[in-house]
């Protein structure tokens, strides 16, 4: 899972959506259809976000993180891809994408699911920490060898 973790001040912000913490991000504007980042994340802090977002909030009958897993799998974005809108700057509209099915496991599955991918994204996340830490030390060792 993706979650938000930049963000910068609402000062100066003239338009945007209110979204909460819990709520589900879906990046649904891209430069080019080459450049669709393939992606939503869950928010954990209330913000305001850019209109080119779509929030989204999970009923109740799904358990609490298991859309957005569903939001990330190639087979929604390609439907998504393949009925975006837009001649230079592609748009994902939800009311395309509202109408993909998918099968929704027993909430028992959900949870395990859910579990399963939360502690691959943190292994992700420290794996990259690790890598930027190591690129950090390395630049330091070769400036003081070579510098």
């Amino acid at each position: 899972m993706f979650f938000v973790k930049n963000f910068r001040s609402t000062e100066g912000v003239s338009s945007g959506k209110k979204c909460r913490q819990g709520d589900i991000l879906f990046a649904r504007r891209s430069v080019s259809i080459s450049q669709f980042k393939k992606r939503s994340c869950i928010l954990n802090f209330d913000r305001i976000c850019s209109n080119e977002l779509t929030v989204i909030r999970e009923k109740e009958k799904i358990t609490k993180g298991f859309l957005n897993l569903i939001l990330n799998t190639n087979s929604l974005w390609d439907y998504g891809i393949s009925r975006s809108g837009g001649s230079v700057s592609k748009r994902i509209k939800w009311k395309n994408l509202e109408k993909q099915e998918f099968t929704i496991p027993k909430t028992k599955y959900q949870e395990k699911l859910i579990s399963l991918f939360t502690q691959f994204d943190k292994l992700i996340y420290e794996l990259r920490e690790q890598k930027d830490t190591l690129k950090k030390l390395k630049h330091k060792l070769l400036d003081e060898i070579l510098g």
